[in-house]
């Protein structure tokens, strides 16, 4: 109780108030991991092969400067294909950054609080 003077006298009432803070504690770890899959792959690929093309047509007649017939002539026509061949190579398709960001959440706390009240006792006397 304060006194300001002989005839006034100040009475202070007190309250409690909830007054919050946080702190960062660990909470669980994240584990992140690079693991090999393994997939079947099956891809069609077109190949180019050679035939052999013979054309017969019609000649203009005319003599051969050479009389004899049945000597054997042969023509070696030499024919390709390609063929399919298989590489595996690597590369980089993905990149991942692991890191930490912030989130939210609401925590309900609760306690009860006290707080003070004037209090008149009118036993001593009546008030004007």
């Amino acid at each position: 109780m304060d006194r300001a003077n002989d005839s006034e006298a100040t009475l202070r009432l007190q309250a409690e108030k909830l007054v919050t803070r946080t702190s960062s504690v660990p909470d669980r770890d994240v584990s992140v991991a690079r693991d090999v899959v393994e997939t079947n792959v099956r891809l069609d690929v077109t190949l180019l092969a050679e035939g052999v093309r013979i054309a017969e047509g019609p000649v203009t007649q005319r003599y051969a400067d050479v009389p004899v017939i049945g000597e054997p002539q042969r023509l070696v026509v030499r024919l390709s294909r390609e063929l399919a061949h298989l590489a595996i190579r690597v590369f980089e398709y993905e990149r991942v950054a692991v890191g930490t960001r912030k989130a939210t959440d609401t925590a309900h706390i609760s306690a009860s609080l006290r707080h003070e009240e004037l209090a008149v006792d009118r036993s001593e006397g009546e008030l004007p």
